[in-house]
């Protein structure tokens, strides 16, 4: 007789065949629910905006400078007694001299 599907090995080749559709639908639809939520996100920025101008809370054309905090020192960098002194200018503890008082 004629050999068996099994022993020809094409059903092995589809179902591999079937494997990879799957996964390649798989990644389509993820890859669309990733676009379809990047739209919603910009849509959602384009209305509050929106609202703002409505308000006047924004200005048309204006936009926000965006800069860093310019602080005098900040508390992170205060990780020893050293670092303490040269906030406070603890002149004799390396620090620079300083006019800071503390009540």
């Amino acid at each position: 007789g004629a050999p068996a599907a099994e022993e020809t090995g094409a059903p092995a080749a589809e179902d591999e065949d079937d494997v990879a559709v799957r996964e390649l639908d798989s990644l389509a639809a993820a890859e669309a629910a990733r676009n379809k939520s990047a739209v919603r996100k910009a849509k959602l920025r384009l209305t509050k905006q929106k609202e703002r101008l409505a308000l006047k809370m924004d200005l048309p054309g204006d936009r926000m400078d965006i800069m860093e905090d310019f602080e005098l020192f900040s508390l992170a960098r205060i990780k020893s007694q050293g670092g303490l002194a040269a906030v406070l200018g603890d002149e004799d503890k390396g620090g620079a001299p300083g006019d800071v008082v503390l009540d």
